[in-house]
């Protein structure tokens, strides 16, 4: 079931936290923050845009067991296409079916 959440997608419990980040892994400083405030660790190594790397929450961040990397934004243009949304999300919607998630 998705859901849409007001407020820190940090704050509820869940499956999988997506996080945008650009081809470079770069991200936005207001992410980085929210990152390490929530003692997640963050070094993405994804170059290829609309894709998506997921790995196990480590750190003290329990809100979530996997955190997915998408590569949204194109770091050298800084803009997104909606073919490199449509990507990743069906990306999420085939890890969430393989790990048995609910949609």
């Amino acid at each position: 079931m998705y859901e849409l959440v007001c407020g820190s997608i940090f704050d509820k419990k869940c499956d999988v936290i997506i996080i945008p980040c650009n081809n470079e892994g770069g991200i936005t400083l207001e992410m980085r923050k929210n990152l390490i405030i929530n003692d997640i660790w963050n070094n993405p190594k994804i170059n290829i845009l609309g894709d998506i790397i997921f790995e196990e929450s480590r750190g003290g961040f329990t809100n979530a067991a996997m955190i997915g990397f998408a590569a949204s934004v194109d770091a050298r243009m800084r803009k997104s296409k909606v073919e490199y949304i449509k990507n990743i999300c069906e990306e999420i919607k085939l890890y969430c079916k393989l790990n048995s998630f609910s949609l």
